[in-house]
């Protein structure tokens, strides 16, 4: 699976990565703080309008999700952030 960063925006509080990974597309979070917020494009976020789960940081983002495309993702992001 190859992800890519589709735009990265940076702010004084946090940075917003989109990401695409195959057909699945997520809005990730990472604030100075160390949260993780993740919002997967799907439609149930499409219907609800919801603005995705946060998670205290990377592991647990990584463990609250099963889908690979997902996980790949986060872990894109974390190695983005790291470096």
């Amino acid at each position: 699976m190859t992800t890519t960063i589709l735009n990265k925006t940076q702010t004084d509080f946090a940075t917003y990565f989109e990401v695409a990974c195959g057909k699945v597309s997520a809005l990730i979070t990472y604030r100075k703080t160390g949260d993780v917020g993740v919002c997967v494009q799907n439609a149930s976020h499409r219907v609800w309008k919801k603005l995705g789960r946060y998670h205290p940081n990377f592991e647990l983002a990584l463990a609250s999700y099963k889908s690979a495309e997902v996980r790949e993702m986060i872990e894109t992001v974390k190695t983005e952030v790291a470096s």
